[in-house]
């Protein structure tokens, strides 16, 4: 997703783009604040963008069959929205130093805790 397209598209409520070769998400996917229904499934997604979390409109968020590493799959099978909680204390942590994963069954320290190095 370009990020030109991502500007341009904030006014959307739905955006499914399944079953692509997409890669990476941008940062500026969190533009997207109207939208409610972000279908990404079956593409080669390994990382969701800690800024996702200020997609506050968001209900519905179709991520299967993508090779998450981040959030953890343990993370994935809680109920929505989980996932986007914890990208929200991923975000904070970057800025504050402190990260709080309080709740999350976790079954290992997530690999995320390296990016958080200064």
């Amino acid at each position: 997703l370009d990020v030109g397209v991502c500007t341009a598209l904030c006014n959307l409520v739905l955006l499914n783009v399944e079953s692509n070769m997409i890669s990476v998400l941008p940062d500026v996917v969190q533009n997207l604040t109207r939208i409610e229904s972000l279908l990404i499934g079956n593409n080669i997604i390994s990382i969701l963008p800690p800024s996702m979390f200020c997609m506050s409109s968001l209900s519905e968020l179709g991520l299967s069959g993508n090779p998450l590493k981040s959030p953890p799959a343990e993370l994935m099978k809680l109920p929505f929205p989980a996932p986007l909680n914890y990208l929200r204390q991923i975000h904070l942590a970057k800025q504050s130093g402190a990260l709080d994963l309080t709740g999350f069954l976790l079954t290992a320290v997530p690999n995320v805790i390296q990016s958080l190095r200064n």
